[in-house]
């Protein structure tokens, strides 16, 4: 069954459109503002107009044949016009409201009916209880969430989650990616997460897969999509809430999913190629390290700080999570202490501060691990955040300009790492981007993420 009709539709239909539903009118209004060129029909008998467009009495009053019907009304009312689907040859729908197989055994009785028509009529259908689909790219919406800058949010990432709180919490953060599809998948009563990532694959606009997960409801079509997303090229990056028995009764009551044994679920990912992160911080870092052209293909880290106690603390790190830290060889301490001087431990982290002069010792640092071939992957440690109300301003985006002076003479990922997680400065991401070089934030989650994508890379997850 295909979705574009769902994901990327070309008009949409909005049954149970009123002005006293304030998502309405910012769902038309991002729309607008999105540039969408296609039929926006809002449907209500009540009223002539709903926010300044034309409004219909019902499905069949349309002037044409919407790609996609959003339902925005009570659950006890869905049925008296998702009947019409198939009649009309609408081949998508999108069901906002709960009330269904996560409520009790009526809701489970319409939600089986809802998929029935769906499979009936060769219907995809988003929902129900969910925020719907965001398409960047498309410019097309019925994601209930205003859009303020499709420009900033417009990226490579396809996001797919149950819970649309989650969806929400990602798409407001693009400061280091943005999105090429993002849909709230709620119940999947009739089209599952497997089906998405199905779409993702085969979508031009998609780089990387995200996917939030309480339960996973088709696991034979599930695995064969991250197959062919392996196949691809494209990481499929999974949190999967449900490691605690009182997590499992939540979901069940959220999306009526029952979820997997987390030991059985990680043992499937791991087969299948996915990346099992174990929170948001680490999803957020392993898909700002998929921005790059340059993917890890080594995990052996080697670092340049301008802190021996932040030398200190990347070590402890580094060892607890099991990240390869390269002790240098004797040639690459000589060389690197030939201009910074004496380094402390074994000399990875390299410690910049040297006698003092980091624009003469900085650069250095960077192109000894550049030529080390022991080294796959470089780091400068650098923290970076807006309104500081320490030290110079100018200080920090200096530091970051050589090391992306250094990255367009390598071959080798670099990367900014910020010591504490979701801090950065804009500015110094800008710099970092156009020298194909990334910010990451936190240093164990970033550390991680760096990790996860060379084993990603080497097929040793």
């Amino acid at each position: 069954m295909s979705l574009e009709a769902l994901l990327n539709p070309r008009s949409i239909a909005l049954v149970g459109a009123t002005e006293n539903q304030p998502g309405i009118g910012q769902l038309f209004a991002s729309l607008d503002k999105m540039g969408f060129k296609g039929g926006v029909y809002p449907i209500n008998p009540r009223y002539p107009t709903v926010f300044g467009k034309t409004c219909y009495p019902s499905l069949k009053d349309l002037p044409e044949v919407p790609d996609v019907v959003a339902f925005r009304v009570g659950y006890q009312r869905v049925l008296d016009s998702f009947v019409h689907l198939p009649e009309i040859g609408a081949k998508a729908a999108v069901i906002y409201d709960g009330g269904f197989a996560e409520q009790d055994e009526e809701g489970k009785k319409l939600q089986a009916r809802i998929k029935a028509i769906c499979d009936e009529g060769g219907i995809s259908l988003c929902g129900p209880n969910c925020m719907g689909v965001f398409n960047p790219h498309g410019r097309s919406a019925t994601y209930m969430m205003p859009v303020r800058d499709l420009e900033a949010v417009r990226g490579n990432v396809g996001l797919v989650s149950h819970s649309g709180g989650f969806a929400i919490t990602m798409m407001n953060d693009a400061r280091r990616y943005g999105f090429s599809v993002a849909i709230s998948c709620g119940n999947e009563a009739a089209t599952t997460v497997a089906s998405y990532i199905d779409w993702m694959v085969d979508d031009p606009n998609t780089k990387v897969i995200a996917c939030f997960i309480e339960a996973i409801r088709e696991p034979e079509k599930f695995v064969a999509a991250l197959d062919r997303a392996d196949k691809a090229g494209k990481p499929v990056v999974i949190l999967k809430v449900g490691k605690s028995a009182r997590t499992r009764r939540a979901i069940l009551g959220h999306t009526a999913g029952i979820s997997d044994e987390p030991v059985a679920f990680s043992a499937m990912l791991k087969a299948h190629r996915a990346i099992e992160v174990r929170d948001t911080d680490e999803m957020s870092e392993v898909l700002t390290v998929c921005q790059g052209k340059r993917w890890p293909k080594g995990g052996r880290t080697s670092f340049v700080v301008g802190s021996g106690g932040v030398a200190e603390l990347v070590l402890d790190i580094a060892e607890q999570e099991g990240i390869q830290v390269p002790v240098p060889t004797t040639e690459v301490r000589q060389e690197a202490e030939s201009v910074i001087g004496k380094l402390p431990g074994d000399a990875n982290p390299i410690d910049a501060w040297g006698h003092g002069d980091f624009d003469r010792n900085l650069p250095h640092g960077l192109k000894v691990l550049d030529a080390d071939p022991n080294t796959d992957v470089i780091v400068q440690c650098v923290d970076g955040f807006d309104r500081s109300p320490m030290g110079n301003p100018d200080f920090a985006p200096g530091l970051v300009q050589k090391l992306a002076d250094a990255s367009m003479k390598s071959k080798k990922p670099h990367y900014l790492l910020g010591m504490r997680t979701g801090l950065m400065n804009p500015v110094q991401v800008d710099i970092l981007k156009k020298a194909d070089a990334e910010i990451l934030t936190g240093t164990r989650a970033g550390l991680r993420a760096i990790d996860y994508m060379a084993k990603w890379h080497n097929r040793t997850l």
